[in-house]
């Protein structure tokens, strides 16, 4: 019996069979478009000059807003691993940024400016007020209708008010007295007249909050980021010597800010679920401790040296924060007809 070689004809036909499997297979050509923006050769998805995607747009409704959710409102996986550092790793992101480890988490400035949006945004349709007077300034007969001194054996001068943060706007605000209106509608002698009709606007918008909110909810953004800088400059000073840039603090400023606007969010929430819940307090607490271990952790400064500094650097930026308040409330006051 012949074996499969010693016959010529099984012996072409293997040949033949081998020959046409070593044979290379056809592959399709790879198709390389222009970069719609600059005009060069886009292998891929994207640029390699200008970084442009090559896709033409030429989509569907459903396609524009799944990217508008995904890259700019961010509710990616690339946003959340953020959240989760900014939230529950005080100082993580700054540290990640200082080091170069960046490409995994959301920029500062777009971290900041995604959480003020969500922030503004939960404050207007909640209908709550940044802050809410009530209560009275009363002086009874503590000054003369003619001069500003005391008549003797006057009254007691007792004000008595009550400040409420994120809480519904009420019509009624601070009740101002008759002698007190009197005396900011006299003014003083020399008193320039837009002092004096500032004066007259607060007093106005003291009793009707609605007219104070609406200044406030104009100003505020605006004065915080201000603040950054003047607070990242602050930073820099109190961390010389470490090898840091001026970005570097600035950065730890957004971060330390946009923590600020998810607390404010979600006590706006809260707030409207619990009416009572004392929403001051539970801020202010939790943002020192944040603060206090994100600076430690960004800054390797030690307790003694954290608690002073941060103590320092929040008390000038409230400072800070009130006089641009008080200031901005002046002024858009002042500007009101009437």
């Amino acid at each position: 019996m012949l074996g499969s070689d010693d016959h010529p004809g099984t012996a072409i036909v293997s040949s033949a069979v081998k020959q046409v499997v070593a044979a290379p297979s056809p592959t399709k050509p790879a198709v390389v478009s222009s970069c719609l923006n600059c005009g060069a050769p886009v292998p891929g998805h994207f640029c390699g000059d200008c970084g442009q995607s090559r896709d033409d747009h030429s989509r569907s409704t459903l396609s524009l807003v799944h990217e508008f959710f995904e890259h700019h409102i961010m509710l990616d996986s690339k946003m959340l691993r953020t959240a989760y550092a900014l939230v529950l790793r005080p100082g993580s992101l700054t540290r990640a940024y200082i080091e170069g480890r960046r490409v995994r988490y959301v920029s500062p400035f777009r971290l900041y400016l995604f959480m003020s949006f969500a922030f503004f945004l939960a404050l207007y349709f909640s209908g709550l007020a940044v802050f809410q007077v009530n209560g009275r300034i009363d002086v009874p007969d503590f000054l003369s209708s003619d001069a500003d001194t005391p008549k003797p054996g006057s009254g007691q001068a007792l004000n008595s008010s009550s400040v409420r943060f994120f809480a519904p706007v009420q019509e009624g605000g601070l009740e101002i007295s008759d002698p007190v209106k009197a005396v900011v509608d006299r003014g003083s002698p020399g008193e320039w007249a837009w002092s004096k009709r500032a004066g007259q606007g607060l007093l106005m918008a003291l009793q009707h909050p609605r007219m104070l909110n609406g200044v406030l909810d104009e100003w505020l953004s605006r004065l915080l980021v201000l603040l950054l800088p003047y607070v990242a400059l602050w930073l820099a000073l109190f961390a010389w010597g470490r090898g840091l840039f001026y970005v570097d603090n600035l950065a730890f400023a957004l971060h330390g800010q946009a923590f600020g606007f998810l607390l404010a969010t979600i006590a706006i929430g809260a707030r409207l679920w619990l009416p009572t819940l004392p929403v001051a307090r539970v801020l202010g607490t939790v943002t020192l401790i944040w603060t206090l271990l994100a600076y430690r952790h960004v800054y390797h400064s030690g307790w003694i040296g954290t608690v002073f500094k941060v103590g320092f650097i929040g008390s000038v930026y409230v400072v800070a924060l009130a006089i641009g308040l008080l200031a901005a409330t002046v002024w858009g006051l002042s500007e009101m007809p009437g």
